[in-house]
């Protein structure tokens, strides 16, 4: 605890009105210190000699006057920081797209798309496909561009998921 040295001189009336600030901040804290017990840190002992001691409970030097609620706007700044805490980005969040090269190539006839469909990864393709292809696409490609591109699809058609 923190200890500070308080002089007493004639000027009784402003240290009465310190006590009385002090008495206010301490209730306003929801401390239990009483005043009528000498021995306890947080009371003034009125000695003969000039000087005496005070003991300050910790949580008066960090909030002297008592513990202050969050404001409105400040609670839902805490709120979102939270929340993005527990949804950190990953590294592959920023990475680009890399075009898929087969492990075990085999030979296919020519008359078979050799490469993907150019403009497949745009929203006007995905906006030219069925609503049962989109959904398709939404619920088992999770996590991936074309799910993105199909629930964007799916709400410019009005659907709610």
């Amino acid at each position: 605890s923190t200890s500070t040295s308080v002089t007493t001189s004639s000027d009784q009336p402003s240290l009465s009105t310190l006590k009385s600030i002090a008495q206010q901040v301490i209730d306003r804290a929801g401390l239990d210190i009483s005043t009528s017990e000498p021995s306890r840190p947080g009371t003034y002992e009125n000695k003969s000699n000039n000087t005496g001691e005070a003991q300050i409970p910790p949580l008066l030097g960090v909030a002297p006057l008592g513990p202050v609620p969050l404001q409105k706007e400040h609670q839902c700044q805490f709120q979102m920081m939270e929340a993005a805490y527990y949804h950190m980005p990953h590294p592959a969040d920023s990475e680009r797209v890399r075009q898929y090269l087969p492990r075990t190539p085999c030979h296919t006839p020519v008359y078979y798309h050799q490469v993907p469909l150019a403009h497949s990864d745009t929203l006007e393709f995905f906006q030219r496909l069925s609503t049962e292809t989109l959904f398709f696409i939404f619920y088992y490609m999770e996590g991936s561009k074309a799910q993105y591109l199909a629930a964007k699809a799916l709400k410019k058609q009005s659907w709610r998921f």
